[in-house]
């Protein structure tokens, strides 16, 4: 009929044009798939150091969470409620 089947692009330039006409949202471009590898890589491991620190502070005595939270944290919401329902009047 007209000549037989496509055997594709023959050149680099021709694979290229051919790559670029195909590109509907760029999504699954190399550098989308490296940004998508290095996303989950970063989502592991701050899972990783979440459950780290979870079992350390599970581990912590109530006294230690105490001090922690003095030295580390913004005061506690019953620490704070009491602060203001505690304020000394003029």
């Amino acid at each position: 009929m007209h000549g037989g089947k496509s055997t594709g692009p023959r050149t680099p330039e021709g694979l290229q044009r051919s790559q670029r006409a195909n590109l509907r949202h760029g999504q699954y471009t190399q550098d989308r798939k490296e940004l998508r590898r290095e996303v989950r890589a970063f989502v592991r491991w701050s899972k990783h150091e979440l459950s780290k620190l979870q079992r350390e502070f599970r581990a912590m005595t109530p006294e230690e969470r105490a001090e922690l939270r003095r030295e580390w944290l913004a005061p506690s919401p019953m620490e704070f409620a009491y602060s203001i329902l505690h304020k000394p009047t003029p």
